[in-house]
């Protein structure tokens, strides 16, 4: 076991605002402090170890970046933290905010394997990285 070592909280998305805001279940009893950075995460496959045959755990599918800017006791309202600069300021380099969030917008299409829209149930974890 190691000594020191920080968990990482998890929790889900409990309602979706609007297209920049959600609600997540967790909240300052958990540990929540304004600006913390989380991400929304479906689980991919089971990853084996080949050596050990052992589980590793199930991958990640990040969905999305959100932080935290409304804290209460049992839940918190997080917005997307996601930024993409235009592709003008990316080709002049002009250093000027110009630049726009993604949306958080559900979809209703479930054929595909991997959907990366966010949805109410989604897995939210403290991003450590």
């Amino acid at each position: 076991m190691l000594q020191g070592k920080a968990i990482a909280l998890k929790g889900k998305i409990i309602k979706i605002l609007d297209d920049k805001r959600v609600i997540v279940n967790l909240g300052y009893n958990e540990g929540v402090k304004k600006d913390m950075k989380f991400i929304i995460y479906d689980e991919g496959e089971e990853i084996i170890d080949p050596e050990s045959d052992i589980s590793l755990g199930k991958r990640e599918i990040v969905k999305h970046k959100i932080k935290a800017i409304h804290i209460q006791e049992k839940f918190s309202i997080m917005v997307s933290d996601v930024w993409v600069r235009s592709m003008i300021d990316k080709l002049v380099g002009t250093g000027i905010t110009t630049q726009k969030k993604f949306s958080l917008k559900e979809d209703a299409n479930k054929n595909k394997e991997v959907n990366l829209y966010v949805k109410v149930g989604d897995f939210v974890r403290q991003d450590v990285s």
